[in-house]
């Protein structure tokens, strides 16, 4: 088991995190986008992000371990408020603009995790590089819809 200071179970439970929470916000999203490119484009990202999420949770279980508690509260405050605002606005700019706002606070927690951790194993790190990689290529897919 790694000690609980070397940070790959921190890092590892952000990617899981963040992917998975990426993963569900365009779930939730997916009935409420009418533009068939962005459903498209939002269907493989989705699928990009439950993959990440599953291989940080399959990479943790490898190593007996299980991801850190997270804030469940504010995941789901922040869910209930990208729904109330997608009752009222369900225009693909501003799905896409929701979307690339939290993929970009997603990289912001990664990043962090990394850097807090730099004695953190290479296969942790580059687990989340591949997540930062991915959702910044999504950002950058997503703004041909703004």
């Amino acid at each position: 088991m790694n000690k609980p200071t070397d940070g790959n179970n921190e890092i590892l439970t952000q990617v899981h995190v963040q992917s998975k929470m990426m993963n569900d916000i365009i779930s939730m999203m997916n009935n409420k986008v009418g533009d068939a490119n962005l459903r498209r484009e939002i269907g493989t990202q989705r699928n990009e992000y439950k993959a990440m999420s599953d291989q940080a949770l399959s990479t943790l279980a490898q190593k007996g371990e299980v991801p850190h508690k997270t804030q469940k509260r504010s995941q789901i405050e922040g869910m209930a408020d990208i729904y109330l605002a997608t009752m009222i606005n369900k225009s693909p700019s501003y799905i896409a603009q929701i979307l690339m706002e939290d993929s970009l606070s997603s990289v912001i927690s990664v990043t962090k995790s990394v850097n807090r951790y730099p004695q953190a194993e290479i296969a942790a790190k580059d687990q989340a590089e591949s997540f930062v990689s991915t959702a910044t290529d999504n950002i950058n897919a997503l703004k041909g819809f703004l």
